[in-house]
């Protein structure tokens, strides 16, 4: 809603309006921006909050046990293992995958770039909120 306040509108392009009219055309647009923030804020929200889940809860890449006689050391896919882990990682690799998705149609460089700052902000957030309340 402080969005849609803030909006630049040309005051003579509803000259021919009454102030009822236009008080219910302004609520109109603000309701439209209110929902398109929110549709927007909430499309990363899930993006992040989905990923984040999945980093938490299953390691995706182990190592084997028996190293093969090709290599010395074999990586496969292990999506049953869980990692329950509750640390930093999760937010900053979210923040950086998200981040990715978010900016994947622009190039691969812009969504490197989107990664690392998700994952900046996400590991600021990180710290915020793990910090040692004061005694």
């Amino acid at each position: 809603m402080m969005q849609a306040s803030f909006a630049i509108e040309d005051p003579l392009s509803r000259a021919d309006l009454s102030t009822r009219q236009k008080t219910v055309a302004m609520f109109k647009e603000m309701g439209q921006n209110m929902y398109k923030s929110g549709r927007g804020f909430g499309k990363v929200g899930a993006i992040y909050a989905g990923v984040e889940c999945v980093i938490e809860g299953v390691s995706i890449i182990s190592r084997h046990a028996t190293p093969t006689r090709r290599n010395n050391a074999c990586f496969f896919l292990q999506p049953l293992q869980y990692r329950a882990r509750n640390d930093m990682t999760n937010g900053v690799l979210g923040g950086f995958v998200t981040g990715s998705i978010l900016a994947r149609a622009s190039g691969p460089k812009a969504a490197v770039g989107g990664g690392l700052a998700f994952a900046a902000f996400s590991a600021g957030i990180e710290m915020f909120l793990r910090r040692e309340a004061p005694e």
